[in-house]
């Protein structure tokens, strides 16, 4: 069976971008209340931004060509780099836009460690 290469890649990319979606959403829902998180707005620009930032560096990186042939560790490697940015500019986000909740859960944390 032929199947068509832009048709593996669309949807490779969009479970992916699913499963950015559905984490944010739950642990957003976790951290506050599912009424805070509507009420807040800029946490849904904050997850347009990751999508766009997945697909722009998955796509850069070459992350879904030939995705059968590469190593293993090699794809895992390129998995952490991605989920590695996106922690990056989650935090950066926040502390710009100064969301009082995750900040000072943030804090904590460090200051626990």
């Amino acid at each position: 069976m032929i199947v068509n290469k832009n048709s593996i890649y669309i949807s490779r990319i969009f479970s992916d971008l699913i499963l950015i979606n559905i984490s944010f959403v739950f642990s957003a829902v976790i951290a506050q209340s599912f009424d805070i998180l509507i009420n807040r707005n800029y946490m849904f620009i904050l997850l347009l931004l990751l999508n766009i930032i997945w697909f722009v560096n998955t796509n850069l990186s070459g992350f879904y060509s030939d995705f059968f042939s590469r190593s293993f560790s090699f794809q895992f490697f390129n998995i952490l780099k991605g989920v590695l940015i996106q922690v990056v500019i989650t935090l950066l986000f926040i502390f710009l836009v100064k969301e009082n909740l995750l900040q000072e859960t943030l804090l904590y944390c460090m200051d626990y460690y």
